[in-house]
């Protein structure tokens, strides 16, 4: 039904499946199936990072959370 809303921005990052809170965890430090969210994004669309920027000198983490989504983009791309 959500993407029947045919949304044009999608917000990620990973998270505690079973939690209550809404917690913004980097890319791999959760329990997301972020494969599967993946999957069903629509091809060409925007995504904003949403997890928790570490520090205010420089882009490490963000650098890392890119590497790991590029990651499992790309394996999925060859289970394709």
């Amino acid at each position: 039904k959500f993407k029947n809303l045919s949304p044009t921005l999608y917000h990620l990052c990973d998270g505690d499946r079973d939690g209550v809170y809404d917690v913004h965890k980097h890319f791999g430090h959760g329990s997301y199936d972020l494969k599967k969210i993946l999957r069903f994004l629509p091809p060409n669309c925007q995504i904003s990072i949403e997890t928790n920027k570490d520090s205010a000198n420089n882009l490490n983490d963000f650098e890392e959370d890119m590497k790991f989504l590029n990651q499992l983009i790309e394996a999925i791309k060859h289970e394709l």
